[in-house]
């Protein structure tokens, strides 16, 4: 009953919490849309997806399976008794924290210097000239900065400082309103690449503000020293090619939609999904922040493995529900008054994506023991093949109904996902 409860605490923290950013976020969109109209948001999704992208690359997916080892080492920490015992781990977690913080500041430099050098290709990916090189160069310090802010929230979220972590995330919303709507005021649609690194640069100082006073920086640049890092490398590897296919199965969705009706078409995807991604986020803020290193640090028990897994799903499929069922009859309403009377024509879409939440509710507690496991080859294939059937379901669909068909493509997606998610759990790890 207590672990329950320590869910259902999780899950009301940073469910209040993401609630709050989401209508904090909402109305800064709601300010945005007026400012840059369709074209200037699906600039904007451009930008931050390419950002997303080489972000999700360059660190190698070291905020993932770093956690792994940082969370392991706390829960040894906080279960020792004897005064040596807990110096001991103490010191092992503090080694295991300097260790990610080494690798973490190197690839945010590689992917800064990333961006730059990738530039010319991805101004004729994505906007299909070469009028943006530009634009990409200077998008490439908000790459580096995004590593170090991950990297950094992956250390408090390890060592459970779940207040701290909802906290920072809310401060997150509130910096975006402050930093990006001035520029968007001002500037308009050439307001958007500064605001995005604007934004970056205040997250870092923020997070970094308060990581640093807990736990104090310590990095190690000797060869000896960072070839520790290496079996956490090995199975980041799988996390961060799992992220270029996720960022660049999105971006390459833009760059479609761009191609098929321009930024406008982008910007009102861009609109339907972003609803359904703060509904996600409301549904499932704690399963990132508290359920994962939960299930890291117990993972090698087997019967804690399934009693975890099952409470989860318990906990989040009534909620996923409810969201659904109040959400999906107001959105003609929400919509227009989130955003503009011109994005209209994304309600159908937003509607059939939010659907699929409740199956996400399921799909997400299993698909997170791969991760927990550390089977990276079963992961990274997972991930292929689930971004593969996102692609092939968006682009039939389309071609039947249009934007409203999108909308149906990720709601059939998410339950063949489910369904495969299921088994794996099944045969493969006991659940």
């Amino acid at each position: 009953m207590e672990s329950y409860k320590n869910i259902i605490k999780a899950t009301s923290l940073f469910g209040g919490v993401h609630g709050l950013n989401s209508a904090l976020d909402l109305v800064r969109s709601k300010i945005a849309a007026e400012l840059l109209g369709p074209a200037g948001t699906g600039l904007n999704t451009i930008y931050n997806e390419t950002r997303e992208l080489l972000h999700s690359t360059s660190n190698l997916g070291l905020d993932l399976s770093g956690i792994r080892n940082i969370s392991r080492r706390y829960e040894e920490w906080r279960k020792s008794k004897e005064v040596a015992e807990r110096e001991l781990y103490k010191e092992l977690l503090l080694d295991e924290i300097a260790l990610l913080r080494s690798w973490i500041f190197l690839l945010a430099s590689i992917g800064t210097l990333l961006c730059m050098v990738l530039a010319e290709p991805l101004s004729y990916f994505t906007f299909q000239d070469l009028d943006h090189i530009l634009g990409f160069v200077l998008l490439s310090p908000a790459v580096g900065l995004s590593t170090i802010v991950c990297g950094e929230m992956i250390v408090l979220k390890a060592t459970r400082r779940i207040k701290l972590v909802a906290s920072i995330t809310l401060a997150f919303v509130i910096l975006a309103i402050l930093v990006t709507l001035p520029f968007y005021y001002f500037f308009g649609i050439n307001g958007v690449l500064p605001a995005l690194v604007m934004l970056c640069l205040s997250e870092a100082l923020l997070v970094i503000s308060f990581s640093f006073r807990r736990f104090k920086p310590r990095v190690f640049f000797k060869t000896e020293k960072l070839k520790a890092g290496f079996p956490i490398l090995k199975l980041g590897i799988a996390f961060a090619l799992a992220g270029m296919l996720t960022h660049g199965t999105q971006l390459a969705i833009r760059a479609f939609f761009n191609h098929e009706g321009g930024l406008i078409l982008v910007g009102l995807y861009g609109a339907g999904y972003s609803i359904f991604m703060k509904l996600c986020n409301i549904a499932f803020a704690s399963v990132d922040s508290d359920y994962f290193p939960r299930l890291s640090g117990i993972f090698n028990n087997l019967e804690e493995r399934r009693a975890t897994v099952y409470r989860q799903i318990r906990v989040t499929v009534p909620i996923s529900l409810l969201i659904a069922a109040i959400t999906i009859p107001l959105l003609p309403y929400l919509l227009p008054l989130l955003n503009t009377e011109e994005y209209m024509p994304a309600v159908r879409m937003a509607q059939f994506a939010i659907a699929s939440i409740v199956f996400r509710a399921i799909y997400l507690p299993f698909s997170y023991l791969t991760l927990a496991a550390g089977t990276s080859r079963i992961f990274l294939f997972l991930e292929f093949l689930s971004n593969v059937i996102i692609v092939a379901c968006i682009y039939t669909c389309y071609q039947f109904w249009q934007l409203d068909g999108v909308g149906i493509g990720l709601l059939l997606a998410q339950i063949i996902d489910t369904v495969i998610s299921f088994f794996v759990a099944k045969f493969k790890f006991n659940i």
